[in-house]
């Protein structure tokens, strides 16, 4: 409600709302799928060079780049000690 407002009756018209069900069906876009992540089921190696990999690009104190590395070690969290050690050899070749 605006500070101004007008009574109901005065100049109130209403008009049907317009219908584009009918255009949009005419447009409509299958999004292409999205690739499939890699899977980590048997080889701890390939997921240790991959997450090394994205922590390596952990120069500056980044929160989006901490959050994607925090939900790649949650969502592979079967290799929690392997995260655990890539995060301390990535502290201590930095930190020198």
């Amino acid at each position: 409600m605006s500070m101004y407002s007008q009574p109901p009756t005065f100049g109130q018209v209403t008009y049907p709302a317009p219908s584009y069900q009918s255009a949009l069906a005419a447009y409509s876009y299958q999004q292409p799928p999205l690739p499939a992540p890699p899977i980590y089921h048997v080889d701890p190696n390939s997921f240790r060079r991959d997450f090394a990999a994205r922590l390596a690009e952990l120069t500056i104190n980044s929160r989006p780049i901490i959050q994607t590395l925090s939900m790649f070690a949650q969502e592979y969290s079967r290799w929690a000690d392997v995260v655990a050690q890539c995060i301390d050899s990535h502290i201590r070749r930095v930190s020198l």
